[in-house]
């Protein structure tokens, strides 16, 4: 199945901003930014979908890349459409997609990550997380994946030298990269119509379609199969070896391939088109359970449209639409950080990287789990990275997971089980982990614990603190005379340590006995300095950072800005 590019579509705005007053007593007046999720349509600008079917279970599934850099998918029917499913990542390229002959319904599913690395993840009994297969993708290009036995999975993708590399997975191992050799110009389409043969096809540096060919044995040498199609396209085929592209034009073209000795039809018209223009995409094509030629192709407007084979020629389009932005959802929102140009925002299980007006600009939705976990703790970004706590809610078992991730990508770096550090550290149930801050001035992670495991009793908060470079335990301290419970987030400031708590009663109204409230670095000195009041939007006090001598806290789906006060800490 060929991987395609979708043309540019008009950039949208996640969240409504408005600014309100937020107040403490005896201070100066902030403002309440709501990140009100607006869940709306649009897909990634040049990528498009890509399809693939089943032929033990007759389902095919369409999958298509948000402008977020998220896979989505659809089942779809001519009878109607299913409806749009997240399947997390960050990709930066449209979707390749197949199934083996397997007894059982089985979808691999290839994207370029936002490293240029080719990744992969597939359906069997529920989707499977997200692996890197190395490589590089030259930019703005996707892989191509065909799959000739139960078992058997050719990859291909342009390399960024401009030729054609090829890797296939055996039924136990993945091989390494081989070059093809070639000059692409455009992402490649690969498919196989029998056993151990296999068609890949490319655009060549004179927009011409090329082919090369393997037999079982050898390669063949690249063939031009003529042809123009447009900048910025590539050729998708099915099995049935039709071949589609987007003429320069902007219509769709299609060639029958020939096999052997025969030869391959003359480049013609559809029958019809889909009832809006084609945007500057490849389209994408797969033979459906009855036998029929399906393409489906991105429009203008970012939906996906397909129609099948028939006496009428491709003559009838039906519409997929297009998948939802994937947002946060505002009640499952831990945390916010900065790094002093762009937001971050913590979900449950993913992470989202946003501009000054906290409009989404890139998302990972596979965080959590590449952290081993599935719900986050708030956390801070510095010199690069974003640290974030991760652990299982409910605990099965109880977790105390860091993850760090390049606040450039939102790419996962690393994760340390600081259970299992040098310097005989707490267990995870002890820790019982909320958020994480940053010390620079000590060279400390201050990991502050959401409160006693098992227990709704308050007591004075505990810190637990980790060598900021080796992560190994260097011991506790707990904030002086200021019982409290359901303590969400930390940070550090000017030699301070503040921290966000959300006592009884919590939850839909206005917490009445949580706050924030400010600590010397070894727990001393314990004051309020915010009380709940100051939340007159209500809900859960979460995550809270600093930024430009202003302290941040998330309450609900609500941002509060109030400005430092020199008298904090005193």
């Amino acid at each position: 199945m060929s991987s395609i590019a979708l043309a540019t579509l008009m950039v949208v705005s996640l969240f409504a901003v408005v600014s309100s007053a937020a107040s403490v007593s005896g201070q100066a007046s902030g403002t309440i930014t709501p990140l009100a999720p607006n869940l709306v349509s649009s897909m990634m600008t040049d990528t498009g979908p890509a399809a693939s079917t089943s032929f033990t279970t007759g389902q095919t599934q369409i999958f298509a890349v948000d402008s977020n850099g998220t896979l989505w998918n659809t089942s779809m029917a001519l009878s109607g459409n299913g409806t749009w499913n997240p399947l997390g990542g960050v990709c930066t390229s449209s979707p390749a997609a197949v199934s083996m002959n397997y007894s059982y319904l089985r979808i691999d599913v290839f994207v370029r990550g936002s490293n240029g690395a080719l990744y992969h993840k597939y359906y069997q009994n529920g989707w499977s997380g997200w692996g890197s297969l190395g490589g590089q993708l030259a930019p703005g290009t996707g892989p191509a994946v065909a799959s000739w036995s139960a078992g058997r999975l050719d990859v291909f993708v342009e390399g960024t030298d401009g030729a054609l590399w090829h890797k296939w997975w055996n039924g136990a191992t993945w091989s390494g990269w081989q070059s093809l050799g070639g000059k692409l110009t455009s992402s490649p389409a690969a498919t196989s119509n029998a056993a151990n043969n296999i068609y890949a096809f490319a655009r060549g540096t004179d927009g011409a379609v090329w082919q090369k060919y393997w037999n079982g044995s050898t390669w063949s040498s690249w063939k031009s199969l003529g042809g123009q199609i447009a900048t910025n396209t590539g050729p998708a085929v099915s099995q049935d070896l039709n071949l589609f592209v987007q003429g320069t034009d902007h219509k769709l073209r299609r060639m029958g391939v020939g096999v052997g000795s025969a030869k391959s039809t003359a480049w013609g018209t559809l029958g019809g088109a889909p009832p809006e223009a084609l945007s500057t995409s490849s389209p994408g094509t797969v033979v459906l359970i009855t036998g029929q030629t399906l393409v489906c192709v991105s429009s203008t407007t970012g939906n996906v449209w397909y129609s099948a084979d028939s006496l009428d020629n491709w003559k009838v389009w039906q519409s997929a639409g297009s998948p939802p932005v994937s947002t946060y959802q505002s009640e499952i929102t831990q945390g916010i950080a900065n790094d002093g140009t762009y937001n971050y925002v913590m979900s449950n299980t993913a992470l989202y990287k946003c501009d000054a007006n906290w409009d989404v600009i890139m998302t990972n939705g596979q965080a959590a789990a590449q952290c081993g976990g599935n719900h986050f703790g708030p956390g801070p970004v510095y010199n690069g990275i974003l640290y974030v706590l991760c652990t299982e809610d409910p605990p099965a078992p109880e977790l105390a997971h860091l993850g760090l991730f390049n606040a450039s990508n939102l790419s996962f770096i690393s994760m340390v089980d600081l259970t299992k550090v040098t310097g005989n550290p707490p267990t995870a149930d002890q820790m019982n982990i909320g958020g994480v801050a940053v010390n620079p001035d000590a060279g400390l992670l201050a990991v502050l614990s959401y409160g006693p495991y098992g227990s709704t009793a308050v007591t004075n908060a505990p810190v637990f603190t980790f060598n900021l470079t080796t992560f190994a335990y260097e011991g506790s301290f707990q904030a002086s005379n200021h019982p409290t419970i359901y303590n969400q987030g930390i940070c550090y400031y000017a030699g301070h340590y503040y921290y966000s708590y959300d006592n009884p009663p919590a939850g839909g109204a206005t917490s009445v006995n949580g706050g924030v409230a400010v600590m010397n670095t070894d727990g001393t000195n314990t004051t309020q300095i915010i009380p709940a009041t100051a939340f007159v939007h209500g809900g859960e006090i979460e995550g809270l950072d600093f930024r430009s001598d202003f302290l941040r806290v998330l309450c609900g789906r609500y941002v509060y800005t109030f400005p430092f006060q020199a008298t904090w800490g005193q």
